[in-house]
């Protein structure tokens, strides 16, 4: 019934059930039923309300900090939810946020969390790592590669080495298929401040440009290479990426 309401309600009059719910949240959102029945809801729930209003709202991204604050595993619905291309928290959300905050505090909201599902191979993240290795990727539409890649560019920041080489293999392999997208990466992640983003990025694109005789295209992702990586006022002091 939970997992029903928190559905309808969103879609119905634009707001939460916890917020309908006598004593809202105060009284409700410590039994764990409810943020589980809230997160779950998010996979289910379409884009507007009857009005045409949108049912992912300010409240409902609260929620969301808030359940991850409790324990509750958001990393699924965000993986789930980052690819679709109509959806308001696609990877572009994603990308958002998750580039303007710092080191310490993105680890401890997404990096470390990534890093906690090394062995859980159910997970949705392991899913979308299996099927960008080893998935057919040739008929996607130009900006749901980009989507999916600008997704896995962000499961580079996490600790785990398993994840982080998986999501390098699955990068690499979409931008195989565009490397037009390996341009749009560079620059949008240029002012990322984790090191483990650019060696990896790098990597999958050196992976990508070595099969392609595309040469408009590899002019552009040297260009691009150059601009971010050599131009720079103090140059980047990483061997690994000046490597690549």
């Amino acid at each position: 019934l939970f997992e029903a309401l928190s559905i309808q309600i969103p879609e119905r009059w634009g707001s939460e059930l916890i917020d309908a719910l006598p004593g809202g949240e105060s009284v409700w959102w410590q039994n764990y039923v409810i943020p589980e029945c809230f997160i779950e809801s998010l996979k289910w729930r379409s884009l507007t309300t009857k009005d045409k209003q949108s049912t992912f709202t300010d409240r409902t991204l609260e929620l969301l900090n808030k359940s991850a604050s409790n324990g509750i595993d958001t990393l699924g619905v965000l993986v789930e939810l980052a690819p679709l291309l109509e959806h308001p928290w696609n990877s572009q959300f994603l990308h958002r946020n998750l580039i303007n905050k710092t080191l310490p505090n993105r680890d401890s909201f997404w990096s470390v969390p990534i890093a906690l599902t090394t062995h859980e191979m159910s997970h949705a993240l392991h899913r979308l790592l299996n099927w960008s290795q080893y998935g057919n990727n040739a008929l996607l539409d130009s900006d749901l590669r980009l989507n999916i890649a600008r997704l896995l560019t962000w499961v580079l920041t996490t600790p785990s080495r398993p994840i982080r080489d998986g999501a390098t293999r699955g990068l690499k392999r979409l931008l195989e298929e565009d490397l037009d997208i390996f341009s749009v990466l560079v620059d949008e992640f240029a002012d990322c401040d984790d090191a483990y983003v650019h060696e990896r990025l790098l990597a999958a694109g050196f992976g990508a440009i070595v099969k392609s005789q595309d040469k408009r295209k590899l002019a552009s992702a040297a260009q691009t290479t150059a601009k971010q990586y050599l131009s720079t006022d103090p140059p980047r002091r990483h061997l690994m990426i000046r490597d690549f």
